[in-house]
């Protein structure tokens, strides 16, 4: 089973972040969101659809930094390529 939080405003600050990121436009555009669980991970020992529905109906997150990542197979974990810091400007 997987979960995934839409992100319900700001998805053209989201595609500029990832534009600078990146160092490019000519990147594929996707909704921004938040994967709380992906199907091709285990499942946790207390996670369910159940569970989920425990969660507020709104959810507000400020991320101090993000990572660019990359996972060559799906058998080998993730390696951390670049960290970025987001300040306010």
């Amino acid at each position: 089973m997987g979960f995934l939080l839409p992100c319900v405003a700001g998805e053209q600050a989201f595609h500029q972040l990832r534009s600078e990121v990146l160092g490019t436009t000519e990147i594929r555009r996707h909704a921004p969101h938040i994967t709380l669980a992906h199907p091709r991970n285990p499942p946790p020992a207390r996670g369910s659809l159940v569970d989920a529905m425990g969660l507020p109906e709104y959810l507000s997150f400020t991320f101090a930094t993000i990572f660019s990542i990359e996972q060559i197979a799906a058998t080998l974990p993730w390696r951390v390529l670049r960290e970025f810091a987001l300040t306010r400007q």
